[in-house]
């Protein structure tokens, strides 16, 4: 991956691809370079960080049809 010719969806498909255990890439300095230049990548990162934070924080249980329509909803089938 180039990442200097990143699209914005490209970029967002490859934090998401990133947010499983290891959230270290969000200090990579090639990351935090690419979002400094966009305000909408900065928005993003900020909902990612949030959401996150609150799925560390809260213990619920999210049914399967739910999780499923989530992903829909958001584009990120594959």
């Amino acid at each position: 991956m180039n990442k200097d010719n990143l699209t914005k969806e490209e970029l967002m498909k490859y934090i998401c691809s990133n947010l499983g255990e290891n959230l270290e890439f969000f200090k990579n300095d090639e990351v935090k370079k690419l979002v400094a230049n966009s305000e909408e990548c900065k928005k993003l990162l900020k909902s990612l960080d949030i959401t996150v934070e609150c799925y560390r924080n809260y213990n619920v249980e999210v049914s399967k049809e739910s999780h499923e329509r989530l992903i829909d909803y958001l584009g990120l089938k594959e």
